[in-house]
């Protein structure tokens, strides 16, 4: 029961690839910036992944800057007694950001007003052949700033550290070009978080996709 709780918001948006974009999606499609930049990011699935390895950070916003988001890093290698199917780090979490000041055009500055570890007192545990061990919010780590980066930023404005994080690996011939996808950046570790600039539909819901 607890591991189906634990993993509700990746069974949502286990069927997006990992760093999601939106190439090739309709323009009117796309979110605008807004001065409300929250409702305009409001459950998108921001994911912090190397497209490598079985590990992967996932952040959904609340319209009022509040967010919800989870960690877990699979090792089926490592399997022991009692646990044949391997390790799985996991951390689930809860945190607000507020505005901060605008210092660069055409990206919000935001700071991490709260970050709290939903389960920190849980001890490793064994459940379904799978050793489960607490973790930390990977990709949050001294994240006091964040940049957020619409979809229209050109690419020559986004930081270095940023670029492998959303698969953007040759970008000199590409002077015009735009991210074409939401951006979040912790700019003290240089941690590079997407998402696409398209909602999904909750499979839960009753009513269409949402865009």
């Amino acid at each position: 029961m607890m591991m189906r709780k634990l993993f509700s918001i990746i069974a949502l948006l286990v069927f997006l690839p990992c760093c999601g974009v939106c190439a090739g999606a309709d323009e009117t499609a796309v979110l605008p910036y807004t001065e409300d930049p929250f409702s305009a990011i409001a459950g998108l699935p921001f994911s912090f992944c190397s497209g490598a390895g079985a590990w992967e950070t996932l952040i959904s916003f609340a319209p009022d800057g509040s967010f919800t988001g989870n960690f877990h890093d699979s090792d089926m290698g490592d399997a022991g007694e009692g646990y044949p199917c391997g390790t799985l780090y996991y951390c689930n979490f809860t945190g607000t950001v507020v505005i901060g000041e605008q210092s660069q055009p055409g990206c919000l500055q935001l700071r991490l007003a709260s970050l709290v570890c939903i389960d920190p007192e849980h001890e490793a545990f064994i459940e379904d052949d799978v050793l489960y061990i607490p973790s930390g919010p990977y990709g949050l780590e001294n994240a006091d700033v964040l940049w957020l980066y619409p979809p229209e930023t050109p690419l020559s404005m986004l930081p270095e550290g940023f670029m492998p994080w959303a698969q953007l690996w040759d970008i000199d011939d590409a002077e015009d070009a735009v991210l074409g996808k939401w951006g979040l950046y912790n700019e003290a570790e240089e941690y590079g978080f997407v998402a696409p600039c398209v909602r999904i539909s909750d499979p839960r819901s009753t009513g269409g996709s949402e865009t």
